[in-house]
């Protein structure tokens, strides 16, 4: 009877788990909805002119947002032709504010803090402070419904909050695939 009975419990215990992973509640992507589709740039910096095209699409039933983006540079007299891929995730674990995490084809690695501006019309994304180590800041502003701003800036180890601009653009929606963008609040 007791064996019985300490089953019983388990088997509710197991149920009741299953039950709240499947009903933990979904991230708010509201603010992000301006950056949702697929997007054309051009730019130039330090690297020197380029052009490229990212997406941002929501992924895991809607519990991260992806950002895929492949830049390409020209030869110039100082450099090859190359191309750059990076990959980031955009996610917020439960009772945690929303962050990402980026990878890159030159094997770099970069956690970031998110602020969205009060005007909610720019993301920021800026990572992490670690000794020895230069700060990132990557900015999208929106300019209307189908163009955005794009602005990354680098910090040196030794001055970890005065960033100086790197790279700059803009890009413009090249496609607004329905499936992706979140469903608007019924009025």
């Amino acid at each position: 009877m007791k064996f019985i009975r300490m089953l019983l419990i388990a088997i509710s215990l197991f149920f009741m788990q299953a039950t709240a992973q499947q009903s933990s509640p979904k991230p708010d992507w509201s603010a992000f909805q301006f950056l949702l589709g697929e997007w054309t740039g051009e730019g130039s910096g330090n690297p020197g002119q380029g052009n490229g095209i990212f997406s941002f699409s929501l992924d895991l039933q809607d519990h991260i947002l992806i950002r895929r983006n492949q830049s390409d540079y020209p030869e110039t007299k100082t450099h090859a032709a190359f191309s750059h891929n990076d990959l980031m995730v955009i996610y917020q674990a439960i009772g945690q504010p929303v962050r990402a995490i980026y990878f890159d084809n030159e094997d770099h690695a970069i956690q970031y803090n998110i602020n969205v501006s009060e005007h909610g019309k720019s993301i920021t994304f800026t990572s992490d402070s670690l000794p020895a180590r230069p700060r990132f800041q990557l900015t999208y502003t929106s300019l209307s419904e189908d163009s955005l701003r794009i602005t990354f800036e680098i910090a040196p180890p030794e001055k970890p909050n005065v960033f100086a601009k790197y790279l700059e653009g803009r890009a413009h929606k090249t496609e607004s695939n329905p499936a992706i963008y979140l469903e608007k609040k019924k009025k």
